[in-house]
């Protein structure tokens, strides 16, 4: 049937619907297509897309090495009162309602950071101050709300020790502790290298929040219809990803209302894909194998290993056609860059760091 519209693009399998089969009559029925939509891209002369770009300047460094450090701290034992960020193995014991210690429930070696997120605020309080060995009773007003029910607005009295303290040392940023993080010999050298991964990672960054405003800015001004059948898989996909990486499959209420708050995303990622994949045929985009095979080489440099090599991973892990259609992707995406008007921003870590708080204020000023 299909055959004889070939210039059908359908994007789903076809509906049949109104079938007579009347005796004597020929065979009737009304055959739905959905078809990939017709587009034509207009206006992108007119539109003008912010570039963001992010200054790595001294201060961003400085934060990264800190950053590094304390990545790379040590935790030591220490002989003296445990202090909010100190480390804490406890031994705890709940007990009854005469006093005595429940046995059955008592636990050793439990790990805890003084003042650390999800310790009670009654152990913080109980436990500031004391040596290993020491011991406590500490009291806890469980609120309605807990989490457990079997805990939830009861008081429970538990009797702690504290079997050892550790304190977070974090080394000084020298020329040994480049040596012993990296293979380089001088703290200068590291900084130099973090500046550049940090260089690196803010190009990508860029090119990503950049393509992304592209689409917005081409969508607001061109209509790109969505087959219902697209929009529909696309969500699927979506709500099968949330129960896999939630390690549980979802209640139909869980599923409808997560459904609800995902289509406009599921919608838009169509119509982003359906703009490209008109743009790549328009403009007869296609990624020959000398080109991809330099791709090829050019990763498997940055990974360090052979292209031949790179080449059988990626034939294995069945992603060779994923790497032909990002390679297409990239120069739709620098077509379209080529048609609007980029206009660079340039900011520092601390410009956008305000812009967040202020952002954050903004939003409980409102809410409040």
């Amino acid at each position: 049937i299909l055959a004889a519209h070939e210039d059908l693009d359908p994007v789903a399998e076809p509906r049949v619907s109104n079938l007579s089969m009347d005796e004597g009559q020929p065979v009737g029925f009304d055959l739905e297509i959905e078809v990939r939509p017709e587009l034509t891209l207009e206006g992108l002369g007119d539109l003008e897309v912010e570039r963001f770009e992010l200054v790595i300047d001294d201060d961003r460094v400085d934060e990264a090495m800190a950053e590094l450090a304390e990545r790379n701290a040590r935790w030591v034992p220490v002989e003296r009162g445990a202090q909010p960020g100190d480390a804490l193995t406890i031994e705890y014991c709940p007990l009854d309602d005469e006093g005595a210690p429940r046995e059955g429930d008592r636990t050793r070696g439990y790990s805890m950071e003084l003042g650390g997120d999800g310790v009670l605020p009654e152990f913080n309080s109980a436990l500031e101050g004391l040596e290993p060995g020491e011991d406590t009773t500490v009291e806890v007003n469980y609120p309605a709300d807990y989490p457990r029910e079997d805990l939830a607005g009861k008081v429970i009295s538990f009797q702690v020790k504290v079997e050892d303290v550790k304190e977070k040392q974090i080394p000084d940023l020298d020329d040994d502790f480049a040596q012993s993080v990296s293979p380089h010999s001088t703290l200068a050298e590291l900084r130099e290298a973090v500046r550049k991964d940090l260089e690196k990672a803010s190009e990508r960054e860029s090119r990503r929040h950049f393509r992304e405003r592209l689409v917005d800015a081409v969508l607001q001004v061109n209509a790109v219809p969505v087959p219902p059948s697209l929009e529909a898989r696309y969500l699927q996909a979506m709500l099968q990803d949330m129960a896999k990486n939630a390690g549980r499959e979802m209640d139909a209420e869980t599923r409808e209302k997560l459904a609800e708050a995902y289509a406009p995303a599921a919608r838009r990622a169509v119509q982003r894909w359906l703009m490209l994949d008109h743009l790549k045929k328009a403009q007869q985009i296609e990624v020959g194998e000398e080109e991809l095979s330099a791709r090829i080489a050019e990763l498997a440099e940055e990974q360090g290993v052979g292209p031949e090599d790179y080449r059988q991973a990626l034939t294995a892990n069945r992603r060779m056609d994923h790497l032909r259609m990002d390679m297409e992707e990239e120069r739709a995406f620098q077509w379209l860059a080529e048609q609007v008007k980029v206009k660079p921003v340039r900011k520092t870590s601390a410009e956008l760091e305000q812009e967040r708080k202020d952002a954050e204020q903004t939003q409980d000023e409102a809410s409040a």
